[in-house]
């Protein structure tokens, strides 16, 4: 156990071990963390209001129905029934 310890020790103080990755390599570990960070961003950023949830599609056809409702296509009866439809 003493020879593998007296290696290791050995090592470590003729710059081998933890002393190759102090300086530029700490950088470049940050920097890499940096880019994968700002990537999740973006992407959850580009992704629509709904998300995975399917928010979105429910506002637009309330709207639609909305539209349809003003212009006269549907009655009232209908708008309500197809709004409660959409809503649950």
């Amino acid at each position: 156990m003493q020879i593998i310890q007296q290696a290791v020790g050995t090592a470590f103080a003729d710059g081998i071990g933890y002393h190759h990755a102090a300086g530029w390599g700490w950088a470049m570990m940050a920097g890499w963390w940096l880019v994968v960070i700002t990537l999740i961003v973006l992407v959850a950023r580009a992704l629509p209001s709904g998300g995975w949830r399917g928010g979105a599609p429910t506002a637009d056809a309330e709207s639609i129905l909305a539209r349809r409702f003003a212009s006269g296509d549907i009655d009232a009866d209908e708008y309500n029934t197809r709004r409660a439809a959409l809503r649950t």
